[in-house]
C-alpha cells in the first residue's frame, strides 16, 4: 500500500513538473511572438501623412521608397495628373493616393514581395495586391508616353552634343545593350533559360547621355543581343528612328552595321593600331551611360535586381516597363537618390552567337556588304576622334 502511495506521488510530480514544463514554454512562444510583432513598422494614414510633411524622414523616403521625400510628392503630382485611368475609389477610402504611391514604391523598391509590403503599412495582402497590380498595368500603359525617342530634331541634336562631350565621337544619339532580369520557370519555358541555366528574360535599352530610357525591348533569356536587335522593331526600321548620319554605340555583342557602332575587336590576332585603341577606349567612355542607367535601374528598384518571383512573362514584362517608367521620372524630377547595382550578373549577350545584322532596316543588301558599310563608317569616324582632348 505504501509502495502504491509513493508510486503515486512520483507519477502526480512528474505530471505536474511536465505541465509546468508545457505552461512555461507556450508563455515563452507567446512572448516571442509578440515581442516579434511589436518590431514590425505599421504605419497607419495618420502616421504616414505626418510622416510625410516632416523634413526629419526623408532618409527613410530614400531608403524605402527609393527616392526623396520632395520627389515623392512631385512623383505623386505627376502620376495623379497622368495615369487617368487609375480608379481612385476602387478600394478602402481612407488609404490616401500618396500612401497607394508609397505601397508601390515599397514594393518595387525592396525584395521582400508582398509580405514585407503589407507588413511595413498594416494592410491586408489582397488591397497591396490589387493597388499594386492596377498601378503597374497603369504605368506599362504609358510606356510610350514617357519612354520614347526625341520627338524634334532640337532634342536629336542636344543628345548628339551631350554624347559627343562625353567622348568626341560624333553621331551618336543614343547608347544600347541588354541586360538579363532573372523570372520563375514559365510554363512555356523553351527559349528562356540562359547561359547559366536558369529562366530569364533580356532586356535591351536605347539610353541618352542623361540615362534616360528612350526605347525597350524584353524578349526570351536565351536570345543574345543581336539576335534580339535584329527582332525588335527598332533594328527593323533604324532609319525610321535615326536622324541621317547618327547611330547607336553598342557593346561587341552586336554586329557593326550603320545604325550601331561597335568597338574594334581586340581578340582578331592582328593586333590594332594606335587610333583603333583611342577609339575603342572613347567608345567606352562614351557608351558607359547604359551600362550607369541600368545599374541605377536595378539599384533604386531592387525587385529586378534578384528573380522576379512570378512565371508569367508578361507580368513580368509588366514590371520592367513600370519601374522604367519611374526611372525616367525620377529622372525628370532631378531626385538625387544615388543607387548602384550590386547583383554581379553579366549583361544581356547571352549567346555565343554574332550573327550579321541582317534586318537593320538600313540596308536589304546581303550580310557581307552590310558590315562593309558600317566598318567603313566606323573607319571615318577614327579620323575625328583624334582631334578630342581626354580630360
Amino acid at each position: 500500500m505504501g509502495l502504491n502511495k509513493c508510486v503515486t506521488a512520483v507519477v502526480g510530480a512528474a505530471i505536474s513538473a511536465a505541465a509546468l514544463g508545457t505552461a512555461a514554454a507556450t508563455h515563452a512562444a507567446i512572448c516571442t511572438i509578440r515581442n516579434e510583432k511589436e518590431h514590425i513598422l505599421t504605419l497607419t494614414p495618420l502616421e504616414f501623412a505626418s510622416m510625410l510633411s516632416n523634413p526629419a524622414y526623408d532618409a527613410w523616403f530614400r531608403k524605402n521608397l527609393r527616392c526623396g521625400q520632395a520627389a515623392f510628392v512631385r512623383l505623386c503630382a505627376i502620376l495623379r495628373r497622368e495615369l487617368t485611368d487609375y480608379e481612385l475609389d476602387r478600394f478602402v477610402k481612407e488609404h490616401t493616393f500618396e500612401e497607394k504611391v508609397a505601397c508601390l514604391l515599397f514594393f518595387l523598391g525592396s525584395q521582400g514581395g508582398y509580405r514585407e509590403t503589407t507588413a511595413a503599412f498594416g494592410v491586408l495582402k489582397s488591397w497591396a495586391l490589387g493597388v499594386i497590380n492596377l498601378f503597374v498595368k497603369s504605368l506599362r500603359s504609358s510606356l510610350h508616353k514617357f519612354v520614347h525617342f526625341p520627338r524634334s530634331k532640337t532634342e536629336w541634336r542636344r543628345i548628339e552634343t551631350e554624347f559627343q562631350a562625353k567622348g568626341g565621337i560624333a553621331g551618336v544619339v543614343g547608347a544600347i545593350d541588354g541586360s538579363l532580369i532573372k523570372i520563375l520557370r514559365p510554363d512555356d519555358f523553351e527559349g528562356y533559360y540562359r547561359r547559366r541555366m536558369s529562366p530569364a528574360v533580356n532586356v535591351q535599352a536605347v539610353v541618352d547621355a542623361r540615362m534616360r530610357f528612350m526605347s525597350v525591348e524584353v524578349r526570351p533569356g536565351s536570345w543574345s543581343d543581336q539576335k534580339t536587335w535584329r527582332a525588335s522593331a527598332l533594328g527593323s526600321n533604324a532609319t525610321k528612328y535615326l536622324p541621317d548620319g547618327t547611330h547607336f554605340l553598342g557593346d561587341a555583342g552586336y554586329a557593326i552595321c550603320p545604325a550601331i557602332m561597335t568597338p574594334f575587336d581586340e581578340d582578331d590576332g592582328a593586333g590594332l593600331t594606335r587610333k583603333q585603341l583611342r577609339y575603342n577606349y572613347l567608345h567606352s567612355r562614351t557608351r558607359m551611360s547604359v551600362e550607369c542607367a541600368f545599374g541605377l535601374w536595378k539599384g533604386r528598384f531592387r525587385i529586378v535586381n534578384c528573380c522576379l518571383n512570378t512565371k508569367n512573362v508578361e507580368k513580368a514584362v509588366d514590371i520592367v516597363a513600370a519601374t522604367m517608367v519611374l526611372h525616367n521620372l525620377m529622372l525628370d524630377i532631378n531626385d538625387d537618390t544615388l543607387f548602384k547595382d550590386d547583383s554581379g550578373q553579366e549583361g544581356g549577350d547571352t549567346s555565343d552567337e554574332k550573327d550579321g545584322c541582317t534586318n537593320c532596316g538600313c540596308f536589304v543588301d546581303k550580310t557581307a556588304r552590310f558590315l562593309r558599310v558600317g566598318a567603313r563608317k566606323r573607319e571615318s569616324i577614327v579620323a575625328f576622334t583624334e582631334a578630342f582632348e581626354l580630360v
